[in-house]
């Protein structure tokens, strides 16, 4: 649960997308919740496919709240969807020294160093990640034959 109650929009569901967008927007104008909001908006930019407004929201959010992984690794996916790969290996490290457990972190660089023709430490991240999340057993075996 969010520790800002007005942005708890993103755990519940049945809430329109532009809703969302609303509450996000409105929650920003609190100076604490700020960067929450920007990084609800960015996930909202990201499933409508709008890469450059999730990146400039995305930016924001990691300027506000540096010590979120979670910003950071969307950001690195945000930029890799967008062909900007040296940038998003940035990010992903950054995410990964902020949270070297959290699975989707290293899916995500996982990826990003795929996109890089980094293979090795690709293959290394993406096994850490095969044990909690399909999508990195999935290119393992689309990459590596494993």
């Amino acid at each position: 649960m969010s520790k800002h109650p007005r942005l708890s929009i993103r755990l519940h569901g049945g809430m329109s997308p532009q809703a969302c967008v609303e509450q996000a927007r409105a929650a920003a104008k609190y100076p604490a919740a700020e960067g929450y909001a920007l990084g609800i908006l960015a996930t909202e930019h990201l499933k409508a496919r709008d890469l450059n407004a999730a990146i400039e929201e995305l930016q924001q959010a990691t300027m506000l709240l540096p010590g979120k992984a979670a910003l950071h690794s969307n950001l690195a996916y945000a930029l890799g969807l967008n062909g900007r790969s040296e940038e998003a290996l940035k990010e992903a490290r950054m995410a990964l020294k902020l949270d070297p457990g959290r699975s989707k972190v290293r899916l995500v660089l996982g990826m990003i160093l795929l996109q890089t023709d980094r293979k090795e430490e690709a293959k290394y991240h993406l096994k850490i990640a095969a044990v909690e999340l399909a999508g990195a057993r999935a290119l393992l075996a689309q990459h590596f034959g494993e």
